[in-house]
């Protein structure tokens, strides 16, 4: 197997429309901006694409694209025996748990309520109706009028040395420390430097043409997957604006939003929790 490179997403994206889950980790924005964290391998094995991950010297591999489960599985088994490692499949949904315990009886499963992915009905994000919502509404009320001449537009390739800028501008505190943390600031940065490979859709949110957010997301079957949401937090109201306009903009075309992993930070547990999901999706990783 080799290494993955950003080279290589134009030859995996073909095999991902085969995932059957809606956890993020399986999209051409996951796999791109967490290939080195996670010391990402893939090569494509019986026709199907098979990814590996490194991470801490542990070996598991993602549900090979292209095969049924049951095969998928099959397969991993065979590689782990040639290499000599245990079976391991990683980002494992609850459906697809379910199917290999019939398979295999003895399998062990385990997670991190960390990695947990928020689900949530995109129609309720771009309403933000009733009660549940009414802290979310009175900080966008509170944004639009102090600041009248907002605007929300699609993002464009020339955009790119303006949101670096701003990106720059709202970390310069050292916000985004830690290991996760500052990864997840330097991947943001090498999307939009490789904006045009990855191939995703991003927003901005501006006041008199100041760059306040911008937000990227990537649309796979019938989920809105929200890779990068950043807001400049001196600004009230930034934060759940961008959320609701990047609703709004993608409300027609999916049904499900997946906002991705709160990753133990508890102050972005309690914001994901506050939009109300409808699924609070477990990633198993699970031995075989």
């Amino acid at each position: 197997m080799q290494t993955l490179t950003l080279d290589d997403l134009a030859a995996i994206r073909p095999y991902l429309a085969h995932h059957g889950s809606r956890l993020c980790d399986i999209t051409i924005g996951a796999i791109g901006m967490w290939r080195d964290y996670f010391e990402m391998k893939w090569g494509i094995e019986q026709g199907a694409l098979l990814l590996r991950y490194d991470r801490h010297n542990m070996v598991s591999y993602a549900p090979p694209l292209g095969l049924s489960l049951r095969e998928g599985a099959e397969l991993v088994v065979q590689k782990a025996r040639e290499d000599g490692h245990a079976p391991l499949l990683a980002v494992i949904d609850n459906r697809q748990l379910a199917q290999l315990w019939q398979w295999y009886p003895g399998l062990v499963a385990e997670c991190s309520r960390d990695w947990f992915d928020y689900l949530y009905r995109i129609e309720d994000l771009a309403s933000m109706s009733g009660k549940r919502y009414h802290g979310q509404r009175n900080f966008i009320n509170r944004f639009v009028k102090a600041h009248p001449d907002w605007a929300f537009r699609p993002m464009e390739q020339d955009d790119v040395p303006g949101v670096l800028a701003f990106l720059q501008r709202i970390h310069a505190d050292g916000a985004g420390k830690g290991t996760v943390g500052q990864e997840e600031i330097l991947r943001t940065v090498e999307v939009f430097d490789n904006y045009a490979l990855y191939g995703m859709e991003g927003w901005l949110l501006e006041d008199e043409g100041r760059m306040i957010g911008v937000s990227v997301s990537e649309v796979v079957g019938d989920t809105l997957y929200c890779h990068i949401e950043k807001a400049d937090r001196e600004v009230t109201g930034a934060y759940p604006m961008l959320a609701w306009r990047t609703a709004e903009a993608f409300a027609g075309r999916v049904a499900y939003a997946n906002r991705e992993e709160d990753v133990g930070d508890l102050g972005l547990r309690r914001s994901k929790m506050g939009y109300h999901p409808i699924e609070i999706s477990p990633k198993y990783l699970v031995r075989l």
